[in-house]
């Protein structure tokens, strides 16, 4: 109704060649038709008139809405299997836009043969306004019974549901995954993160394939089979005197690479270069060497954020995950640059990523990570560490690379381990969760 916020989304009708305006009335359409096929016959042509009447006026009509707002789809929205929507616009009150809405021949025509059964065509008089076509379609959706309910049902139950509840936690519960990243890189970094996996400081923790100190923790995972490890996917390697290259061999991933043969240290130039089959070649190569190695990875994410930047890359990263039947880290809405996030109805999308910025002062660095664990809102969220021990081999691994540095590393390790941030997470009431939790909800659809 008008001057009022809906709830349903406006799907992109180009799929079935109808137009964005059309749509809205067919998903309108749609939601109605679920009461409708309870009504009587003269409600129902009483509500078709009235559709029609907003459609059509004197040849067309025009209702004012305001400019589409953005707004995050979170898991509990219930979209159906096989739309894939991260964001939405939801028409709000009414303000200085306008749509037009016209009834052509044209519409009644796609209308008809796109979504209406011969059977049903056959009995349409051709003088039927729109409105009457639109909820005739929509009333066949649902006559189609059984095998729809058994597609759908389930989805829409389990995607009403939040991730907290899917677990068996209250709605209200504010869910935590306490993750170390960069495992792999130096034998600090593995002893720090794995001594505070050890200790319940943090709950989970990502592997980096291509880096030397792999077969450490690979040591520690086939000893400790329990232990919440997944895959920080790596094509950056972003310290100056210390690198890496790719797991896949060198010819296969030429795109990847710089002039010595390793990856490049920041992000811009994997966006420039990388070919999306090679991005996806490395990844699977990365893959196989944890399975190779002992290693059973829990999820994947993204080393430096190098595979969100651009459609391909995150599209890569998410088949992968997909084809290995993995949870990856990925947040609502699009990251920028992104138009299409390719995830599937049973995916796990975190609430909320919290990680250190070079701009928060370091005399406040536990004050930091103390307002994030107090502000934390209901929903499943991730706060990111870097842990390391500020010694000798690390000072020399990260030269001149003061930002995730050696003494950055040393102090968010001193912050997870320290009594305060343990007493915080007990009186915010935060349950700590793993991503190892997660992967039972893949299988939920």
């Amino acid at each position: 109704s008008r001057g009022k916020r809906t709830e349903n989304a406006c799907l992109n009708g180009s799929a079935i060649g109808l137009p964005p305006s059309t749509m809205r009335y067919v998903v309108v359409g749609f939601t109605l038709s679920v009461k409708l096929r309870l009504m009587s016959s003269g409600v129902r042509s009483f509500l078709f008139q009235a559709l029609d009447s907003h459609l059509t006026r004197d040849g067309e009509s025009r209702r004012e809405t305001r400019r589409p707002e953005a707004r995050d789809v979170r898991p509990s929205d219930g979209l159906a299997s096989g739309f894939t929507i991260l964001r939405v616009s939801i028409p709000a009150s009414p303000s200085k836009g306008e749509m037009r809405v016209r009834q052509s021949e044209k519409n009644r025509s796609q209308i008809s043969s796109r979504l209406l059964s011969p059977s049903v065509r056959a009995n349409i008089s051709p003088g039927v306004s729109l409105g009457h076509l639109i909820l005739e379609a929509c009333m066949q959706v649902m006559r189609l019974s059984s095998l729809l309910l058994i597609l759908f049902v389930p989805t829409l139950h389990a995607q009403g549901k939040t991730v907290a509840e899917r677990l068996g936690y209250p709605a209200s519960a504010k869910l935590l995954i306490l993750h170390g990243d960069d495992l792999g890189v130096a034998h600090s970094v593995d002893a720090a993160s794995l001594a505070a996996l050890d200790a319940g400081a943090i709950s989970s923790a990502s592997i980096m394939m291509p880096t030397p100190w792999v077969t450490e923790v690979a040591a520690y995972a086939r000893a400790h089979p329990n232990a919440d490890l997944g895959l920080h996917l790596t094509i950056t390697s972003e310290w100056e005197t210390y690198r890496w290259g790719s797991v896949a061999p060198r010819d296969q991933v030429q795109s990847l690479l710089d002039s010595t043969g390793t990856f490049p240290s920041d992000v811009p130039p994997v966006v420039v270069r990388a070919k999306a089959a090679e991005v996806e070649r490395e990844l699977r190569a990365q893959v196989e060497r944890a399975f190779a190695l002992g290693i059973r990875p829990t999820h994947l994410d993204s080393h430096m954020g190098a595979l969100f930047p651009t459609n391909d890359l995150i599209g890569a990263y998410i088949k992968v995950a997909h084809d290995y039947h993995l949870p990856f880290l990925a947040t609502l809405g699009n990251p920028p640059g992104v138009t299409n996030v390719p995830l599937a109805t049973n995916d796990v999308v975190l609430d909320a990523v919290i990680v250190a910025s070079p701009d928060v002062p370091r005399d406040h660095w536990k004050k930091f990570y103390l307002n994030a664990i107090a502000n934390l809102k209901p929903g499943l969220s991730e706060i990111i560490v870097h842990l390391g021990h500020d010694d000798a081999e690390l000072q020399a691994v990260m030269v001149n690379h003061e930002p995730y540095g050696s003494a950055w590393r040393q102090r968010d390790y001193e912050v997870v381990t320290s009594a305060e941030f343990k007493k915080a997470i007990a009186d915010n009431h935060v349950i700590l969760v793993r991503w190892r939790d997660l992967a039972p909800l893949l299988a939920q659809r």
